[in-house]
């Protein structure tokens, strides 16, 4: 296991409620210059990675970019989204709705 030393930009983000350990350790990990987006569908997690200079991007968002750079067809991108909001992701109808017809 490696030892990770926080970064001073997210040092204070251990204080927000609701950010767990190893999402601060993953953000901390991510303050690098060559990386620019922080995969997290937690809502705490996205909101601090933007806070340090990160585009978060979730599991929604990996979908639709798989579809719209043709790694997976529409009717993939579909089920998965539907299994998404099964699994109790937590997507909202009007987001459901967004994603259906950016996809068509």
């Amino acid at each position: 296991m490696k030892e990770v030393e926080l970064s001073p930009k997210i040092s204070n983000i251990g204080d927000k409620p609701g950010l767990h350990k190893g999402e601060i350790c993953a953000l901390s990990l991510a303050i690098r210059p060559d990386i620019k987006e922080f995969l997290a569908d937690d809502k705490m997690a996205r909101v601090a990675a933007r806070m340090s200079g990160l585009r978060s991007i979730g599991c929604l968002g990996v979908v639709m970019r798989a579809y719209e750079t043709g790694i997976v067809t529409r009717d993939d991108a579909t089920e998965s989204v539907q299994q998404l909001a099964k699994a109790g992701l937590g997507i909202s109808p009007e987001v459901l709705a967004e994603v259906f017809t950016a996809m068509k």
